[in-house]
């Protein structure tokens, strides 16, 4: 008699037995009992979760070796950095090429154009040339507009500002950068913005008061200069000296020894020191804050 073919409904409900059994004793070590539909659908799932699994993870190789869409913006988020320094730098050299053109003019011919940027330098601690044993060829910085320096010269520069225009607002008392005779006063209208002071050989000059070194280097008429930026926008500048100690951004006491007096320079011709104050950009003449 032939056997009734089975359903489908009834070859999935089919329960079978998976026996393991040691090889040497055929002693019975695990028994697992499972019908057809519930095989079906754990390989199912495995095969799902399997295939999910590779997917994933051959996209995520694929696309950080080979897609050019990652590579493309990889390079755009660098190109974006690069084009934000790039920016900063500019900022950052526009402010040093205005704060060497202030300096410059002062010490080369006693002026400035903006006491401002010599204050956030200090601030900052901005290095221009830290190096006091080479001269530093200043002919390639920029020069002060001749326009503006005419203005600066008949509305900026005068001879009287007022000590107490200045006590009023300085109160630390400023100390005498050197021991010597004073040999050539302060006179604006002959263009001589501070005071000439004859010493011994090799003496050394000290800053007049605490504050930020801003200028440390050579210039072809007055030497190796030396500029303190101290408080409330005064400025000190000590030219003509043979050795400097200090170097931009330094921070300096009162009596602090920077340098040491010499006779450097085109504009000298003996040992001295020529001493120069600026206050809020104007000069100042040393004698009416010191006594020499």
């Amino acid at each position: 008699m032939a056997s009734k073919k089975k359903t489908i409904y009834e070859w999935l409900s089919t329960r079978v037995s998976l026996t393991i059994r040691n090889e040497e004793n055929y002693a019975l070590k695990r028994n697992f009992r499972f019908s057809y539909s519930q095989a079906f659908l754990g390989g199912t799932l495995f095969i799902i979760i399997f295939s999910g699994i590779t997917l994933w993870a051959a996209t995520k190789v694929i696309g950080i070796w080979y897609n050019p869409r990652e590579d493309y913006f990889n390079t755009k988020r660098k190109v974006i950095r690069l084009a934000l320094s790039v920016d900063s730098l500019e900022q950052q050299i526009k402010e040093k090429d205005k704060f060497i053109s202030d300096i410059k003019s002062i010490v080369e011919h006693g002026e400035v154009n903006d006491i401002g940027s010599l204050n956030r330098h200090a601030e900052k601690g901005s290095v221009i040339d830290n190096k006091n044993t080479k001269p530093v060829d200043l002919d390639v910085l920029p020069s002060i507009d001749s326009v503006i320096r005419n203005e600066f010269e008949q509305n900026q520069i005068t001879d009287n500002v007022s000590f107490s225009a200045i006590s009023d607002i300085y109160s630390p008392v400023l100390l005498n950068p050197v021991n010597g005779i004073v040999t050539e006063n302060y006179n604006s209208r002959k263009n001589h913005y501070g005071i000439d002071i004859v010493a011994k050989k090799d003496e050394p000059v000290k800053a007049t008061s605490e504050g930020i070194i801003i200028f440390s280097s050579w210039t072809d008429e007055t030497g190796y200069v030396i500029g303190i930026q101290h408080n409330n926008n005064l400025v000190s500048f000590y030219k003509h000296n043979s050795v400097l100690y200090k170097s931009i951004g330094d921070q300096v006491q009162a009596g602090e020894i920077i340098s040491l007096i010499g006779n450097w320079g085109e504009l000298t011709s003996e040992p001295h020191l020529h001493f120069e104050l600026w206050y809020k950009g104007r000069p100042v003449n040393p004698k009416e804050l010191i006594y020499f």
